[in-house]
């Protein structure tokens, strides 16, 4: 009987996720924000299930999501629009990684009283904004192409930030032993190692897939490789998302790819992904996003005021500053209405990557890790909530007067006071 309830839940998870969709279609409410309702009403709220019961299986599988979200995201990017958003897009990243952990870190250290070491944690951990969200959420809005792969870079980007740093500072206080250089030097070689195992993945990839395709059952093939890929880059030290990433993009723009390669050392023929193969990774993507956003809803829990005082004004904060930075470092070349930049704005959801280095930070065993985990965990819901919200505003045009203001009128008002 047990069996039995369990893969009716199953089967409803997933018949619940096409109907949020459609909802989406319909109505332009994000499904992401059900999902993870549906996360908080079966875990947290009536307590039917809970992450322990996944064991390890629970953060292989958010893992694996983020590595099949990454890529699938990776393959619908085009080479050109890559060049024209890529320095857009390393801008927006640090300006907004750096100005949000700023803020937190003061915040952190005057007003909530934590050390420097968990006031830097703290900081960190909730700087990163989660690909796995923001992806599948722009595959749906109507946004022009090119600032769809600016957010698609910027929040691989601020990730990786994250996660890089956060190992970094954990390491150098258990262990004194990693300087500001070491730690920039990681960064660099993370971010170039792993977008070169990516590209060279992409290009064997690409001469090995007329065979693969003569072997039975196949279809499997490509989502097992990339798994792959994103392994063999973790395991050497370098960034496994940016890898991931990297071998979606050049896999999908294998052709033009190759062009700028020395053509007496490459093979005669390419292939890249058939029309079939694409739609069965949609499919995919499909499925481990429903999981993947109930999952992280089961995560959230807390229930302490003073904690969810504490992650509205961090969110509060996030977003206004967001939206400053938005203004000011957007070139106009990427041609953003200004309901586009007001987009662009809301897509700093938290989740994956905050969610894990909340984690590894409590492993840690340092002081107030608990305070820190929750504090972020309560960020983390707020911050997709308001994303989905606003995104469905912004979407019926209820925002439109203040993206008009915001990024027009009260620019020009400025102009003409600078020059009055």
């Amino acid at each position: 009987m047990q069996t039995a309830a369990v893969i009716l839940v199953v089967g409803l998870l997933i018949f619940l996720s096409h109907l949020f969709s459609a909802l989406f279609d319909k109505v332009r409410i994000p499904d992401v924000l059900p999902l993870i309702i549906l996360g908080l009403f079966i875990g947290p709220i009536f307590h039917l299930v809970s992450p322990s019961d996944f064991g390890e299986i629970g953060s292989v599988f958010t893992t694996l999501a983020l590595v099949i979200i990454l890529f699938e995201g990776g393959l619908d990017l085009n080479v050109n629009q890559l060049k024209e958003a890529f320095i857009p897009a390393i801008k927006l990243a640090l300006t907004t990684f750096a100005i949000t952990f700023s803020f937190l870190f003061i915040i952190a250290c005057e007003f909530l009283k934590l050390p420097y070491l968990q006031a830097a944690l703290l900081g960190l951990a909730i700087s990163a904004t989660s690909p796995p969200i923001v992806i599948p959420m722009l595959a749906k809005l109507n946004l022009k192409e090119n600032i769809k792969t600016t957010l698609i870079l910027e929040s691989t980007f601020c990730e990786v930030f994250s996660i890089i740093l956060t190992l970094a500072v954990l390491n150098a206080s258990l262990h004194h032993s990693e300087g500001v250089t070491t730690v920039f030097g990681s960064i660099i070689a993370s971010f170039t190692l792993a977008m070169c195992i990516g590209v060279l993945a992409a290009i064997v990839w690409s001469n090995v897939l007329k065979i693969i395709r003569k072997v039975e059952n196949n279809i499997f093939c490509t989502p097992a490789f990339v798994c792959i890929v994103y392994g063999i880059s973790e395991l050497f030290g370098y960034s496994g998302p940016v890898a991931t990433l990297a071998f979606g993009i050049s896999l999908g723009n294998i052709r033009k790819i190759i062009t700028y390669l020395p053509q007496n050392l490459m093979p005669s023929e390419h292939s890249t992904l058939t029309d079939r193969e694409i739609s069965f990774f949609a499919a995919i993507v499909f499925l481990v996003k429903t999981f993947f956003f109930i999952y992280l809803g089961l995560t959230i829990h807390f229930d302490n005021p003073h904690i969810i005082l504490v992650a509205t004004i961090i969110t509060a904060w996030v977003y206004l500053s967001r939206l400053i930075v938005v203004k000011l470092m957007m070139p106009a070349s990427l041609g953003a209405t200004p309901t586009d930049n007001t987009m662009m704005s809301i897509m700093i959801p938290k989740g994956l990557a905050t969610a894990v280095l909340a984690n590894l930070i409590l492993q840690s065993n340092i002081a107030m890790a608990q305070y820190i985990k929750e504090i972020a965990y309560g960020v983390i819901l707020f911050s997709i909530s308001i994303t989905a919200i606003m995104a469905f505003c912004l979407e019926k045009g209820l925002l439109d007067g203040f993206s008009n203001y915001f990024f027009t009128k009260f620019q020009k008002s400025i102009i003409t006071e600078d020059e009055n």
